[in-house]
């Protein structure tokens, strides 16, 4: 699945054969009128809302109808593009377990995140990176500045900017790249999550990597550094010498999950519990592994309660006319 979707180096892409504003339109398929409409009436196809996760709240701003199809064709081609080995997100057929497996029995671990990675990268960034790198013309590069950017920033929402924001950013992370090949250290990127392990990582290589990301016009923080063979998390897997172990907040949840399971007379109840006891622990097997001794054993645990489940009774949905009953309608809610 990857060779079938990277095909070639940033150089072969259409995008960098110098294309006129027609032929970059073209290449969108649409007209030049059309995608000089897009641009200048992009606020009207884009949608801005907050996101609350946890403790954090982010603005997005996503666009929408023709803006968004246009987004998605742009998408197709930018992902055609060959990345560095190191670099596992945005790219298909990689998941977060493998990025922590790349760093198994590791003595010291060293993460670094990118702060507001893409509020921070500019129109500035996206022009220069399209005159620099793609070679394009100063007015088709300010027609694709302004396509994939809102407010003097990529788009927080947009199909294309995961893939666009890693190409742009691509110096940058093979920059970092070298100090840690220099260093004899192991290094992956997931999105902008940067985690360096090996026998020892010295202060100097912190120091030169944040250099690096300050020269990009980009900030550093959440600096984690931990030695030694106890659990380290990796993007939210955890890494103990060479396996991989699921957050122990998935393990209390399945505790509290199989209590409830069992102790449900419900029969509804007990139907819902029982698709998230199986969601749950597909999941944990995802984490340790399906060959590893907990995966195996995560799979025994949900085979053991398809059987237990399918002996029960089955559950008896109420059909509309029934719900209006009991809510004493004298007719469908709807009618």
């Amino acid at each position: 699945m990857r060779n079938s979707v990277e095909r070639y180096p940033l150089g072969y892409s259409p995008l960098a054969q110098k294309p006129t504003q027609a032929q970059l339109a073209e290449l969108l398929r649409l007209s030049k009128k059309e995608l000089i409409d897009q641009i200048n009436y992009k606020e009207t196809c884009t949608c801005r809302r907050e996101l609350k996760t946890g403790s954090k709240t982010r603005q997005l701003i996503y666009p929408l109808g023709p803006l968004r199809i246009t987004h998605e064709r742009l998408k197709y081609h930018l992902k055609k593009v060959r990345h560095s080995d190191f670099l596992l997100s945005p790219r298909p057929g990689f998941s977060i377990v493998e990025n922590a497996r790349r760093h198994l029995d590791q003595i010291q671990y060293l993460t670094v995140d990118i702060r507001k990675f893409y509020p921070s990268t500019t129109s500035t960034h996206v022009r220069d990176w399209c005159e620099n790198e793609l070679g394009m013309y100063p007015d088709v590069a300010r027609r694709f500045r302004d396509l994939v950017t809102i407010d003097e920033q990529v788009f927080l929402g947009s199909p294309v900017t995961p893939v666009l924001t890693a190409l742009i950013h691509r110096q940058m992370f093979e920059s970092i790249a070298n100090v840690c090949r220099s260093n004899g250290l192991q290094y992956t990127v997931w999105i902008d999550d940067l985690t360096i392990s090996g026998p020892q990582i010295r202060g100097s290589v912190l120091t030169e990597i944040r250099d690096i990301i300050a020269a990009a016009g980009l900030k550093s923080h959440k600096i984690q550094w931990q030695s030694g063979k106890g659990a380290f998390i990796i993007t939210g897997v955890g890494v103990v010498g060479e396996k991989t172990i699921a957050p122990n907040k998935l393990n209390l949840q399945l505790k509290d999950l199989m209590q409830e399971y069992k102790t449900t007379t419900d029969r509804l109840s007990k139907e819902d519990l029982y698709y998230r006891l199986l969601s749950l622990l597909g999941t944990l097997r995802f984490y340790h592994g399906k060959k590893s001794y907990a995966g195996q054993r995560h799979a025994s645990r949900m085979n053991s309660l398809k059987q237990a489940h399918a002996k029960l009774p089955p559950a008896i949905f109420k059909t509309g006319v029934e719900l209006a009953e009991d809510y004493q309608f004298e007719g469908l809610p709807w009618d």
